[in-house]
């Protein structure tokens, strides 16, 4: 037994929803007379066959042929003096949502000029609204299959992650400098990702980068390096060098290509020695070594939770 919607209307409590689909379920249909209500800042949009028909602002309308001819096409036989026929409302909401966090649910592959192949992670935070509900159906949902506010989400992710991989090997060569690079990387794949997500008639109002992390065994050679002191680009070319010389004695012959590459790790580590020098002048008496850093500590941590100075 057909099943007949006799009203139409979406509200969102929650807020979050992009996209709702009415009838939810197969098998129910729509009639004419049936009311259609749109609230403020949504659209709806009557949608058959991949297409979509017609579309409605906030207010309130009757489904009938004489305000919406299109139906006139889909009608089936009579029914009990209703005319019912086939079709989808496309609830699209046009607020602008804030603070959607993505990350990589997979490490980013980077070929780095120190550290070779490694495994990058990001998150972050993006805000989008819709700018043209038929577009962003069309090619949505129509084309991609996508309808849930969930998968919609999921899609432009993807997109975003595609983007900042291509980012990060355009913009950036080592993870040394990634501190340095933030910005220019955030705004290549912000620049990046809006020309993609307007052809899904969505406008990226804002894209931010929270962090790039190196994976854990780059991140133990810094450490190492370092002292787990907060380190600088300057650290990490000295582990680089490190493993360059490791690499010379193992594939040369020629002491002289080794003795070249010691002289520059001597260089790095005069370096770091000097800046753990600078450190170690500075006692620990509640505020943090690292003069840089100065925040107020305890008297009993070993390494200052602002900057990473080892306090011992």
């Amino acid at each position: 037994m057909a099943v007949f919607l006799k009203c139409l209307e979406f509200f969102d409590k929650s807020g979050e929803i992009i996209v709702y689909k009415m009838p939810e379920k197969e098998g129910v249909m729509l009639e004419t007379g049936s009311q259609l209500i749109v609230q403020e800042n949504q659209v709806a949009i009557l949608y058959k066959n991949g297409k979509a028909l017609d579309k409605f602002s906030a207010g309130k309308y009757t489904l009938t042929t004489a305000n919406i001819p299109i139906i006139g096409g889909m009608l089936n036989l009579p029914f009990k003096g209703k005319t019912p026929f086939s079709a989808y409302v496309y609830f699209i909401s046009l607020k602008t949502f804030y603070n959607m966090g993505w990350g990589t649910p997979n490490p980013i592959p980077f070929r780095d000029s120190f550290f070779r192949l490694i495994n990058l992670r990001a998150n972050g935070a993006f805000s989008i609204k819709i700018a043209d509900p038929e577009i962003f159906l069309e090619t949505i949902v129509g084309t991609k299959g996508v309808e849930s506010t969930y998968n919609v989400e999921l899609f432009l992710k993807k997109i975003l992650i595609e983007k900042l991989t291509q980012s990060l090997g355009s913009k950036m060569t080592t993870v040394l400098d990634v501190n340095m690079k933030y910005s220019e990387i955030s705004d290549d794949t912000k620049n990046l990702v809006k020309e993609v997500f307007l052809k899904y008639g969505i406008e990226l109002v804002d894209f931010i980068i929270e962090s790039i992390t190196p994976p854990e065994e780059v991140q133990r050679k810094i450490n190492e390096a370092s002292g787990i002191q907060a380190f600088d680009a300057e650290q990490y070319r000295s582990i680089g060098l490190v493993d360059a010389m490791k690499e010379a004695a193992k594939n040369s012959g020629n002491a002289g290509d080794v003795m070249s590459a010691a002289m520059g790790i001597g260089a790095g580590m005069g370096m770091g020695k000097m800046m753990s020098d600078q450190f170690q002048q500075v006692p620990n008496n509640g505020i943090c070594r690292n003069v840089q850093c100065a925040k107020k500590i305890d008297v009993s941590w070993n390494v200052c939770p602002f900057c990473g100075t080892s306090q011992r």
